[in-house]
């Protein structure tokens, strides 16, 4: 399942009522989580033990895939992060509907890839050990690329950072936009100015 390794997969049933009982969910969490997801179960266990070759990880010994057979397209990200949460593993989504499937994973953030045809649907284990594997799988589900010396954690960080200044160039543009006083208007677009230079420098040249 998902182009891993045969014996990687378990089929182990997920009880929601368990989930919900043993980490204490609140009855509308639990109203929307039954709304958006019909089943779940470990599909599989990525380990020393089941892939061959793979060493064991200083922070991660074990790898699960989650997978959630889904009862609409879409899944509210309060479910997958009261999941991410409730359960202390290290664990990868896979979220199923009608022949497609769509993964995703939480890790600082929750990340997600777009929905794709269920036989094309393939985690690729990158690194000789689990840590690297954890690693690979978070990069190539969010998308990240890790830029120079960063970590992980100070990408993510830089990246969210770069999020965030391009949000507040948006929100003053429209303002801008919107304003009807030549001063205000000025002063929205002098503030656009510094933040596109501040967003510039923070932004990695391209290598020719």
């Amino acid at each position: 399942m998902y182009g891993l390794p045969a014996n990687t997969e378990l089929s182990r049933q997920l009880s929601k009522e368990r989930v919900f009982t043993q980490f204490k969910v609140n009855r509308a969490a639990q109203d929307a989580f039954n709304a958006d997801i019909s089943t779940m179960f470990i599909s599989n266990h990525i380990s020393e033990a089941t892939v061959p070759g793979l060493k064991p990880g200083k922070k991660v010994l074990g790898i699960y895939v989650l997978t959630l057979n889904l009862k609409h397209p879409g899944c509210g990200k309060k479910n997958l992060e009261l999941l991410a949460k409730a359960i202390p593993q290290n664990m990868v989504f896979a979220l199923v509907l009608d022949g497609t499937v769509q993964f995703a994973v939480y890790y600082e953030n929750l990340y997600a890839t777009k929905p794709i045809k269920a036989e094309n649907a393939k985690l690729e284990l990158q690194g000789t050990d689990l840590d690297e594997v954890w690693e690979g799988l978070i990069k190539s589900i969010g998308n990240i690329v890790v830029e120079g010396e960063n970590t992980l954690v100070e990408q993510i960080a830089a990246d969210d950072a770069r999020e965030a200044l391009q949000k507040k160039i948006e929100d003053l543009k429209a303002k801008a936009y919107k304003e009807k006083q030549p001063r205000r208007k000025r002063e929205f677009m002098n503030q656009v100015k510094e933040l596109e230079k501040e967003l510039q420098n923070a932004t990695p040249k391209k290598e020719d």
